[in-house]
């Protein structure tokens, strides 16, 4: 039950830290699987660092010293798997908390392949594993997505052994740890990084063997989801023909060695030179041949005997063209008379009006020229009209009052300033004259009887 306090009732910091120390030990223990990273032993304590298998996580834990010096498989030590009975702790008088073991127990490799057998069913009866989700290889990639070990033999196996196939192809790589605890995160982060690769049409995983421990991150739980996710093929090139990791059962291709893995990536480029060059010669000779049978068949169609004739019909044929050629000739001529004799007799009544039009052409001058003088006259009787106008506008204008030295006065709020009851010594006012504005300050107030 929680301890009752209030800001006017506060526990002690001695009695939080109790109250803490109570709850964690009521917490219980609980096993925990983990790698040893660091070590270290003095008289009867002992200082471990556990980090997991799959994440770049670890929690340091404290040990009596004999529990991790007398095993029955002897002393742990760094590197080693074990599982662990850790209980939480919490150090009242320094507030902190801390794990304690009381147990360790090494992970053999029966009990790993065990756990692995474990996974390997519950993945396929979800599906990982079946040929329905495998998908096809590209015949030819624009670029290979590579995983390998750093400066391994791998990475040379796959890249001299598919150039060779294919000179010219393209590898997109990336180095990472292949055991131990860091293999599981990297190798993920790199396959993530060339599945989202534009250029990255295939991805191949490789490592040169090993053994049984060292193959054990291949079948994380954690990387075998991570290929069944991504949406670029993968081949996993892992190992020899009798290792066999969980990442064989969920790739898309298994290739036995990293060199076996070229001939799944890039076809044989001279294979497929030979392939084409008999295609080639194939469709050669059909072509031939189908010339020879088309050449017989005309040859004997022009044995028959309505051929012998042919030349009679072709010029029967050629007569009749001709009649109507010459029956086309003779309609467009007559055609072409009628429109000629059409037009000389539109040529002939214009020649006849050409007097007429020349009096009316000399008419509308004259009217052009009487309208553009009486045009000129009445604008210029507007434009007197209309400065006389503006003459007499400007000399009511407020502008041509303030230029003969009178102001305008207004108030702050804008209003105009017309008897002295608007306005109060110390007032200031805004002066408007012709060309500019005073701010002015009132002094006096009188008023005029008119």
């Amino acid at each position: 039950m929680a301890e009752t306090s209030s800001p006017e009732q506060p526990v002690s910091v001695a009695k939080a830290s109790r109250l803490m120390h109570g709850w964690i030990q009521r917490l219980g223990a609980i096993w925990v699987e983990g790698e040893v990273t660091e070590l270290r032993v003095r008289r009867t304590t002992a200082w471990l660092r556990l980090r997991d298998v799959s994440t770049d996580m670890s929690i340091p834990l404290m040990a009596r010293a004999d529990s991790v010096q007398r095993l029955a498989a002897g002393p742990l030590d760094v590197g080693q798997r074990v599982v662990a009975q850790l209980q939480p702790d919490y150090l009242f008088k320094r507030g902190e908390l801390q794990w304690r073991a009381s147990q360790f127990r090494p992970v053999g490799v029966g009990a790993l392949l065990e756990r692995i057998e474990q996974l390997r069913k519950q993945l396929a009866a979800e599906g990982l594993f079946d040929a329905e989700r495998k998908r096809a290889l590209p015949f030819l990639p624009r670029s290979i997505g590579l995983i390998v070990g750093r400066r391994s033999a791998a990475e040379h196996d796959v890249v001299v052994n598919t150039t060779a196939r294919w000179p010219g192809i393209h590898f997109t790589s990336r180095e990472v740890s292949v055991q131990g605890t860091r293999a599981v995160p990297e190798v993920i982060e790199a396959l993530r990084a060339l599945d989202a690769h534009s250029a990255v049409d295939v991805i191949v995983i490789a490592r040169g063997g090993g053994s049984t421990e060292d193959l054990i991150p291949f079948s994380n739980e954690a990387l075998v989801r991570a290929v069944a996710e991504a949406g670029t093929p993968v081949i996993s090139a892992i190992g020899h023909e009798e290792d066999s990791p969980l990442l064989d059962l969920v790739a898309d291709v298994r290739a036995s060695t990293p060199t076996d893995a070229a001939s799944y990536l890039v076809p044989e480029l001279a294979l497929e030179q030979r392939l084409i060059e008999a295609a080639r010669e194939q469709a050669t000779r059909n072509v031939r041949r189908l010339l020879d049978e088309q050449r017989s068949v005309l040859a004997q169609a022009t044995q028959r005997p309505v051929m012998a004739s042919f030349d009679a019909v072709l010029d029967r044929q050629r007569a009749i063209i001709a009649d109507l050629a010459n029956r086309a000739h003779a309609v467009t001529s007559q055609r072409t008379h009628a429109q000629r004799s059409e037009v000389m007799r539109w040529r002939l009544r214009l020649a006849g009006a050409r007097p007429q039009v020349g009096g009316l052409r000399r008419e509308l001058d004259g009217l052009r020229h009487a309208s553009r003088a009486a045009m000129t006259t009445r604008t210029h009787a507007e434009e007197r009209f209309l400065s006389g106008q503006v003459a007499a506008l400007r000399s009511l204008s407020p502008q041509q009052t303030l230029a003969r030295g009178y102001a305008i006065l207004r108030a702050p709020t804008g209003a105009v300033i017309t008897a002295p009851d608007q306005v109060r010594p110390g007032d200031e006012l805004l002066a408007r004259l012709a060309e500019g504005e005073l701010t002015v300050s009132v002094t006096e107030v009188e008023r005029f009887e008119r």
